[in-house]
């Protein structure tokens, strides 16, 4: 049964296609992957240093920081169709979000609270073609930069997943960002679903809109950026800090115009 991995920009009904990419994932590749992580993982995970040093937030604690270091990016594509995904606040006029929300857009609104939205011109908007990562250039008052871990989440650990869910649920708080508690499954090739470098898997559906939403560990720290959701299995699937900050250290290019 072939799986299949599925973007999560937000389409609006009536609207036309939004940013929604599939890229199909072979059975054999993954069982491959499965058998390598499962080899490897052991020994990895036996001579990992203890994070016992590192204290966990309580959930109010979450839920205050993601709410002060989280945006929402709403596109107007190239068909006209209105297109929802999820920034993460990461310096003074940085917003890290997913290539795929910010690319082949006439117009990109970045919503934070209840203040007026900023427009930002296309040269404000850097992508890496390597992976599904952009930076946004634009500042607001009131935003918190989220601090990068320093290492990536373990298979096992757990970590918060938040981003402007499509449709609120019973996980969804007053400012409509949706946070969810979740665990590392483990790492996948990312090449059949169009990224350079590995990806991480959770153990809880990412949902549309969620698209560039933020990983925390437990310390509250961005461990990893959301881009998918794994079909059949409905895992999300994310991209981990270490590739993010390389390509934040790396050269950038703007985004793909309509």
């Amino acid at each position: 049964m072939p799986t299949e991995a599925k973007r999560l920009g937000r389409r609006r009904e009536g609207l036309g296609v939004g940013l929604r990419v599939s890229a199909g994932w072979r059975v054999p590749a993954v069982v491959f992957a499965a058998v390598i992580l499962t080899v490897l993982g052991v020994p990895a995970a036996s001579m990992a240093p203890s994070r016992s040093d590192v204290a966990p937030m309580a959930k109010v604690d979450v839920d205050r920081r993601l709410e002060r270091g989280t945006v929402s990016l709403i596109g107007l594509g190239c068909d006209l169709s209105l297109n929802q995904g999820t920034g993460i606040v990461i310096g003074p006029s940085q917003v890290l979000t997913n290539r795929h929300v910010v690319e082949r857009l006439r117009s990109l609104d970045v919503v934070y609270d209840a203040t007026p939205p900023i427009v930002p011109a296309r040269k404000q908007i850097s992508v890496t073609t390597a992976n599904d990562v952009a930076v946004v250039g634009v500042a607001f008052r009131g935003v918190e930069s989220l601090t990068l871990a320093p290492d990536d989440p373990w298979p096992g650990e757990p970590v918060w997943v938040a981003g402007f869910a499509h449709d609120a649920g019973g996980d969804t708080l007053s400012s409509g960002l949706t946070v969810k508690a979740a665990r590392v499954v483990d790492y996948v090739p990312g090449g059949a679903m169009g990224q350079r470098s590995r990806v991480l898997r959770l153990d809880v559906p990412v949902r549309t809109g969620m698209s560039g939403g933020p990983v925390l560990d437990e310390a509250g720290r961005l461990a990893a950026v959301v881009f998918a959701v794994q079909s059949p299995t409905n895992d999300g699937l994310a991209i981990p800090v270490s590739v993010v900050r390389s390509m934040l250290d790396g050269n950038l290019t703007a985004p793909a115009a309509c």
